[in-house]
């Protein structure tokens, strides 16, 4: 037995059988390390956030404003961080603020008014992140009219109403024209980037039929829109902020850079050649 495990040992050894020299070479070349490429950065970058919308730190100046001055609202957080809430005592009027969106055009404010606290909405508006400040300082404001706030709920928006909620645009010389989208007056000599206020009365309650925006109206820089029975108190001291400040919120645009023009220096004239002499 012993002279047989001397020779046949190797052979009846467990496991798979011993790798040849091509074998080695080739996990030897495998196992090297690789050089780094342009496409295979050799580090990892920290992850950067994005950039949050300059005018919602003014927003949130307002907002914490609002509070510290108003008794009768409360600051409310909910389960969603990104999110804080102003409530009423009476709990029937509601501001909800988000801290978080990413673009101007994104709806930043919420408001909305209830005839009890669990009972129907009477009005609800929403502002966009690039909404000025003082403009949503005014909205703010105005929650504090006593009943006016609460509006006349479910009745129907009369000329009379128009009127009152647009007379500060009128008074301020602002254009008003009708047409296929409903009523629409524009701060006079806006150009192309205007100020403007539009009211559909075809729209159907929930719906937004009062818009405030400025800038260009098919994708305006700022946005504030209000369903019809909205508080016509509310919309007249925005049309009034709009209006007599008007200049303050319409973007400008650039004036484009003077063209360079390059001075050609003149080519100096060819003296005539003297005629070749014959030899």
């Amino acid at each position: 037995m012993a002279e047989f495990h001397r020779l046949y040992s190797v052979a009846v050894r467990p496991g798979p059988a011993p790798a040849t020299g091509t074998e080695r070479a080739a996990a030897a070349a495998l196992a090297s390390p690789r050089p780094a490429t342009a496409s295979e950065p050799t580090g990892t970058s920290p992850e950067t956030a994005p950039a949050r919308v300059p005018a919602l730190e003014d927003h949130e100046a307002v907002l914490a404003s609002f509070l510290e001055a108003q008794g009768e609202w409360e600051k409310w957080r909910t389960w969603d961080d990104n999110c804080t809430n102003a409530v009423h005592e009476s709990q029937t009027i509601r501001v909800e603020f988000d801290h978080e969106v990413r673009h101007r055009s994104d709806t930043a404010w919420t408001v909305a008014a209830y005839e009890t606290p669990v009972g129907e909405r009477l009005w609800h508006a929403t502002a966009t992140a690039g909404t000025p400040a003082p403009i949503m300082s005014t909205l703010l404001d105005s929650l504090t009219n006593g009943d006016d706030a609460w509006g006349h709920g479910p009745t129907p928006v009369t000329e009379k109403t128009i009127a009152e909620a647009t007379r500060p645009l009128g008074e301020a010389g602002w254009t008003h024209t009708v047409d296929g989208h409903g009523i629409t007056l524009t701060a006079p000599g806006s150009g192309p980037h205007q100020a403007g206020v539009r009211f559909d009365p075809l729209v159907a309650h929930p719906h937004p039929a009062w818009t405030l925006w400025s800038g260009n109206p098919d994708r305006p820089d700022w946005t504030i829109r209000l369903s019809p029975y909205a508080p016509a108190a509310l919309l007249q001291d925005l049309a009034a902020e709009l209006a007599y400040n008007a200049p303050l919120y319409t973007p400008r645009l650039n004036p484009a850079p003077p063209r360079r023009t390059w001075a050609v220096a003149p080519t100096p004239a060819r003296s005539p050649s003297a005629p070749a002499q014959r030899r």
